[in-house]
């Protein structure tokens, strides 16, 4: 069993194929994909066509459970979208989550309400039911003013609380493919311990962080947007 594993997902060419830096450290790569032709010298491709799923969902399902697809003691999950530049990242921010979940703060919205206005506009979530979703949460108890996390990078110890962090996770897509808004429920229902990643170190669209000579990530345009 590894100590960290570093997982990620491209379905239907939305990003850039990226290879992270490798990692110090026992670190697992897995890198799920609809495409077989994909090759890597870093990443340990696994080929998991989800026909039944459009691209937007399929290459979450690994983001929701990454202890499924891996054999480590803690997960850091990464879009495609991010690129891994230092070989500390992965040790680093598993140690962060500890027994819990880490993650960046959003870099706009400060609350799931903001980020439902959001998301509503987007052409990926047309007609999904974001707003009855987070009704719902708030019927359920949770707080109105709930904040909202970024969600590029999630770094988790693998046990039973966070492992149900996931199956809460996953269920959320049965309302919309928002896995920012899902993702708060999840960890309120959960009670999963939240910790916070360190700025200084992401390079995030939105943060304006300038690049530095340690950080940790760079976050780049999507090549396409989804049709949900």
């Amino acid at each position: 069993m590894y100590d960290v594993a570093l997982i990620s997902a491209l379905y239907g060419d939305y990003d850039t194929f990226r290879d992270p830096v490798p990692q110090d450290g026992d670190v697992q790569y897995v890198c799920v994909t609809d495409n077989p032709d994909l090759t890597s010298d870093v990443w340990e491709m696994v080929y998991w066509p989800k026909p039944h799923m459009k691209p937007l969902l399929a290459a979450k399902a690994p983001k929701m459970l990454p202890a499924w697809h891996c054999d480590a003691r803690a997960s850091v999950w990464v879009d495609m979208s991010v690129q891994v530049m230092s070989p500390t990242f992965a040790v680093e921010a598993a140690e962060c989550a500890g027994d819990g979940v880490a993650t960046w703060p959003h870099p706009w919205n400060s609350t799931i309400a903001a980020e439902v206005k959001e998301s509503a506009r987007q052409v990926r979530y047309e007609g999904q039911r974001l707003t009855d979703q987070v009704q719902r949460f708030h019927r359920a108890g949770m707080p109105d003013d709930t904040s909202v996390r970024h969600t590029a990078v999630v770094a988790r110890g693998h046990n039973r609380v966070t492992e149900q962090l996931g199956l809460y996770w996953d269920a959320e897509f049965e309302w919309s493919a928002a896995d920012q808004i899902g993702f708060m429920f999840a960890c309120w229902r959960s009670g999963v311990p939240m910790r916070e990643l360190p700025l200084e170190y992401a390079h995030l669209m939105g943060f304006r962080t300038p690049p530095c000579s340690d950080q940790w990530v760079s976050h780049h345009p999507h090549l396409k947007p989804y049709a949900a």
